[in-house]
């Protein structure tokens, strides 16, 4: 973990955000202030450049041209304070002078919460970004009855409540939860996020604090099958303390062993056996054909915009089939449409995807003067940080390079600049962050285990590091 605690500002007025005086230049980007940057990263305890890029998720060279005093969009730079928990531009902004305080007396202690949000950059983001949903590239659209439920949910009288949210991969439970947390931020004026579990500690004195300052709180943790540890304790926090407004949205592919284990002990058994719990399972869009072929023309459209191409091409024929009940798929149809090339299936869909992703990998190489070829061995490396779901640290990612068969007898260096290229190219909390969106990492190492030398080694890894971890279902 590279930052031991969330940031967030003490205004000195109410309500948080940008200021209504507050706007960005006639080209819409925000004049940086760059030696805040370097003040914030001393004060988060002097870590580097590419530190803060990768806690952040962006890229090393976006931090790097920011001190330089480069510029923004407002979206991009709001979301890479908000990853630190900072909610106000104006602290930053280089015409807010009055607000030039040391970050000491402008920042405190905050609860670890994210609203995941940022800007597609086709400069350094790989491919597959384009389909995140924390780009929001398409318009959130056709989830309006289950987004009022879930709002309805959050508003009743209740104290506490918890409700799981599952279904398959590429449905869009993540981009619904992001949406709720956004309104229930903007209109409801709620503390809501996402709970940021790589920089989560265990802090009584700061949950009790939040618990009974009479706000209303709505935490959301994505692979909530792999935060059983986290869950007991923050169910331990908001179950002591009574009078809370406080809902926990718990989102995953499936209701399996993990949740019975969760259950086996107090007070997880007694909150998720009662009345405070639900369930959600989250299905296809939509069923109707013509609301299909209108959630494919909005993909189509938005990202058309995106790529700055026009809207050209025709709908598939067979939008009707099971495998567009996942909106994502349906959005990589969108996109195949606009770069003309014919797909047929589900794994078709993930394998045109997957080959723009390699082609990436490829022109990354020629940026750094290195061979393609090399771009085999780095999917087959992707694959491994993959399945453990990221690498850690520079050390992890150089261990899972290494043990790849394809570059046995390559010089360390040759090892070291693949590693760079890769954090480089998939930034985040870990030194290099699995290929998203998941359908599509997934794909990606479905493939790669096809060679059974590759998916010894690669089990191999995995074991070894769930082993350190103490185990646990990281089923994703």
């Amino acid at each position: 973990m590279l930052v031991a605690e969330i940031v967030v500002l003490v205004l000195g007025c109410a309500g948080a955000g940008m200021s209504s005086k507050w706007k960005p230049d006639e080209d819409g980007k925000v004049p940086l202030a760059s030696h805040r940057l370097e003040e914030l990263r001393a004060y988060l305890g002097k870590i580097s450049q590419r530190q803060l890029a990768n806690r952040t998720g962006n890229g090393l060279r976006s931090i790097t041209n920011w001190e330089k005093g480069g510029k923004t969009t407002v979206k991009t730079y709001t979301a890479f304070l908000n990853q630190l928990g900072i909610t106000d531009l104006r602290q930053f902004d280089t015409r807010y002078e009055d607000f030039y305080l040391p970050m000491k007396d402008i920042v405190r202690k905050g609860l670890p919460l994210v609203l995941p949000s940022r800007e597609w950059e086709p400069a350094w983001m790989p491919p597959g970004a384009l389909l995140r949903a924390d780009l929001g590239i398409v318009r959130f659209h056709q989830r309006k009855q289950e987004l009022a439920e879930l709002k309805e949910w959050c508003c009743s009288s209740s104290e506490l409540k918890v409700q799981l949210c599952h279904g398959a991969g590429g449905m869009g439970k993540t981009r619904l939860a992001i949406e709720l947390c956004r309104q229930m931020r903007e209109e409801e004026k709620w503390q809501a996020g996402f709970l940021d579990t790589q920089a989560f500690v265990e802090d009584d004195e700061l949950w009790q604090g939040v618990l009974t300052s009479g706000g209303r709180l709505l935490l959301v943790l994505d692979y909530a099958e792999s935060c059983s540890g986290i869950l007991q304790w923050v169910f331990s926090q908001v179950t002591a303390i009574r009078g809370a407004h406080v809902r926990i949205l718990l989102l995953t592919r499936k209701v399996g062993d993990w949740l019975e284990q969760l259950k086996s002990a107090t007070p997880a058994r007694e909150l998720l056996t009662g009345p405070a719990f639900s369930q959600r399972r989250l299905g296809s869009v939509t069923v109707d054909p013509s609301e299909r072929l209108s959630s494919w023309q909005m993909a189509h459209e938005d990202l058309a915009k995106a790529l700055g191409i026009p809207a050209s091409g025709k709908p598939p024929s067979d939008l009707s089939e099971q495998h567009f009940e996942r909106i994502l798929l349906l959005q990589m149809s969108a996109l195949a449409v606009l770069e003309n090339v014919q797909v047929e299936g589900e794994n078709g869909l993930l394998d045109y995807v997957l080959n723009r992703e390699r082609n990436f990998w490829k022109q990354q190489l020629r940026a750094n003067e290195m061979s393609e070829g090399l771009a085999t061995g780095l999917g087959q490396a992707l694959a491994g940080v993959t399945l453990n779901m990221g690498a850690e640290t520079e050390a992890d990612g150089l261990k899972v390079l290494s043990a790849v068969p394809f570059f046995r007898g390559q010089p360390h260096q040759v090892l070291h600049a693949l590693n760079r290229i890769l954090a480089d190219s998939y930034p985040g909390n870990h030194w290099i962050e699995p290929v998203q969106p998941d359908l599509l990492g997934e794909r990606l190492s479905e493939v790669s285990l096809d060679d059974p030398e590759l998916r010894g080694v690669l089990f191999g890894l995995f074991r070894r590091a769930q082993a350190q971890q103490g185990g646990g279902d990281v089923s994703r």
